[in-house]
């Protein structure tokens, strides 16, 4: 089941749905989990699920427009992959948009990796 949160349809705020199962049709989850946020349904997830999976004739949203699925976390999320410095290396600098609109450096400049620690 893939849950989403979205905006649309009858729904002026943020509401959970489900995608159906033709991966492209969102179904309204408010009958079943009230006003909970995706949070609380993952949160209360081993109570709600029963009564999510047993839902029937679910309204089809229209329109619906897919936000975050977690709007609000509840602390910062930072990711660091442990393979890291493998990716730095496969990087050519001189191909990243990791500079800035006022950096002086053309894309036919010539550049030099880093040394190799």
């Amino acid at each position: 089941m893939k849950l989403v949160t979205f905006v649309g349809g009858e729904r002026a705020s943020a509401s959970v749905g489900c995608v159906g199962d033709d991966d492209v049709t969102v179904h309204d989850l408010s009958g079943v989990v009230g006003q909970r946020t995706l949070l609380d349904v993952v949160d209360e997830w081993e109570h709600l699920e029963p009564a999510i999976a047993a839902a029937s004739d679910l309204p089809v949203v229209t329109a619906p427009r897919l936000l975050a699925p977690i709007t609000r976390p509840r602390r910062n999320l930072f990711a660091v992959g442990k393979n890291y410095r493998e990716h730095v290396q496969l990087v050519d600098p001189a191909t990243t948009a990791l500079t800035g609109p006022k950096t002086s450096r053309s894309h036919r400049s010539s550049s030099q990796r880093p040394p190799q620690r």
